[in-house]
């Protein structure tokens, strides 16, 4: 966000400060970065998301939506029941309807 592409918040700053603190430096940990660290950052949006931050808010929105489409998916092939598994699945329980 910082670039000027997209609109930036107090997320994008915090996670930029995580990431290094420019964008040299969180291009360069995302070359490097393996699933497990992009995990790392799920507190951070957490904390941001709860606070209303407009970003977080946007990507939880998209989160949301292909958790729908998933479900839906299921449920035309005849799913009746799902699982929602791990520590992020967790969370996004109380999130869905």
């Amino acid at each position: 966000a910082t670039d000027g592409l997209v609109a930036g918040s107090a997320l994008t700053e915090a996670a930029l400060r995580h990431l290094g603190g420019n964008l040299d430096a969180g291009m360069d940990w995302s070359f490097r970065a393996k699933p497990a660290d992009f995990g790392e950052l799920v507190p951070l949006f957490f904390t941001y998301f709860e606070q209303g931050d407009p970003v977080a808010a946007e990507l939880m929105d998209d989160e949301l939506r292909q958790v729908d489409q998933f479900v839906a998916w299921f449920k035309a092939r005849g799913a009746t029941r799902m699982a929602v598994v791990g520590g992020l699945g967790l969370k996004l329980f109380g999130l869905l309807e």
